[in-house]
């Protein structure tokens, strides 16, 4: 009876260990996490009522700041981040000690914006060069062919007044993104031009040392994504843009094809 006796206080207190591997992790010493945002993103309206709502429920609190792309990644590698808000999928083959949570933050869709008086350079594309302007550090990573010369900008609002000043012949950006820079700094002059040239799924990543949290952060995404607080976050936002009124008629856009534009997930960093 004795040998019996121990073996279920053996089991019970595997069992309370366990359990407190489960804990909210305020308990297990983490109090505050440090999230790099990329600076201008107005996905971020969503992005950090999210993320705040999914600590919340673990008791961590959050702190967002806005860094530009490049200087995040040499932060996150040197420790000095706990995690990045949102990046692309695949950012963890860049960044190996960054992790990602496997429940997809949101989708994304890449497309060209535009002045109208560039249209007829866009639609002879493959016989003048073009200037194509991107977001250091972030994908889309073209595959440059010989006509297409990329010029990159810190963020989506330079980018865009890049585009709208004529510096670069197209600007490539999510279209949310985009579209909202567009509405806030009045730039009437610029158009989606092109069908959506890459999709992206994005999701939250945490610094490896708090790889522990990764289950209960997801466990919580996974509950707003199944009771559908996520998509509606999502949609509400892109309804407020009205994209619609900023977007050539279909049968204008222009396809990456048309453009002899070949666009990668991540660079070979």
């Amino acid at each position: 009876m004795a040998l019996i006796r121990c073996f279920q206080l053996l089991m019970l207190l595997g069992t309370l260990l366990f359990q407190a591997t489960l804990a909210p992790a305020a308990l297990q010493g983490v109090k505050t996490l440090r999230f790099a945002s990329i600076p201008d993103n107005p996905l971020d309206e969503v992005g950090v009522l999210l993320i705040r709502t999914i600590y919340d429920q673990l008791d961590i609190e959050v702190e967002i700041l806005d860094i530009p792309p490049a200087r995040a990644l040499t932060l996150l590698r040197q420790g000095h981040l706990d995690g990045s808000l949102a990046r692309p999928e695949g950012f963890e083959t860049r960044v190996d000690v960054a992790v990602p949570v496997p429940v997809r933050l949101s989708q994304v869709q890449v497309v060209g914006f535009a002045r109208a008086d560039r249209l007829a350079r866009l639609q002879t594309a493959s016989t003048m060069p073009l200037r194509v302007g991107l977001l250091l550090g972030l994908p889309p990573h073209m595959n440059t062919a010989a006509h297409l010369h990329p010029v990159e900008a810190h963020t989506s609002r330079q980018l865009m007044a890049m585009a709208d000043k004529a510096r670069v012949d197209l600007a490539l950006d999510v279209d949310v993104v985009g579209a909202h820079v567009i509405r806030e700094d009045h730039l009437a002059n610029l158009r989606i031009v092109t069908t959506p040239l890459r999709r992206i799924d994005v999701y939250h990543f945490l610094h490896q040392r708090h790889e522990a949290l990764v289950p209960q952060v997801a466990r919580v995404m996974t509950e707003l994504q199944e009771d559908g607080t996520l998509e509606r976050m999502h949609q509400a936002f892109r309804e407020r843009l009205d994209m619609d009124t900023i977007t050539l008629p279909k049968e204008d856009l222009l396809s990456a094809r048309q453009l002899q534009l070949d666009l990668m997930a991540e660079s070979a960093e």
